[in-house]
């Protein structure tokens, strides 16, 4: 039997919940990636597919060298974006253990953060705020 919060729902809804304004979340900032990359002009539409992949795991791979870096991140958002115009997944295989390596990148960063309680509270703060914003534009709190 699910456990029952102050709010009225239950623990399990409320992680449903959080779950999938997370996913819902995550769903939005890519669409405005996308967006963003076409208000820019679409700058890879004239690469064929093979061309495409070719690119996007290069990008993954330097992002995964350096993912503090906004300009790869970038890189590698604006060809994951052309993918999704296409309707074509980019090819993970690949790039497995790039993507073992950018995991482990993100949490040594993490680990850093977590040594300044201050940046680390500040990061917090920030990602609650665009979820709570997320939550605001959709119409629910």
């Amino acid at each position: 039997m699910a456990r029952k919060t102050r709010a009225g729902g239950s623990t399990t809804q409320k992680k449903q919940q959080l779950r999938d304004d997370i996913t819902g979340f995550l769903t939005s900032d890519r669409v405005d990636k996308t967006a963003d990359y076409l208000r820019r002009g679409r700058p890879h539409e004239g690469l064929k597919d093979e061309a495409l992949a070719e690119q996007w795991i290069r990008a993954f791979k330097a992002m995964a060298d350096d993912p503090r870096s906004l300009e790869l991140r970038r890189a590698e958002t604006d060809l994951q974006a052309e993918f999704d115009l296409r309707g074509l997944s980019a090819p993970f295989e690949p790039i497995e253990e790039a993507v073992e390596k950018y995991a482990r990148a993100v949490d040594s960063i993490l680990d850093e953060m977590k040594r300044d309680p201050d940046e680390y509270h500040r990061v917090n703060v920030e990602l609650q705020q665009a979820i709570d914003e997320f939550r605001r534009r959709r119409g629910r709190n």
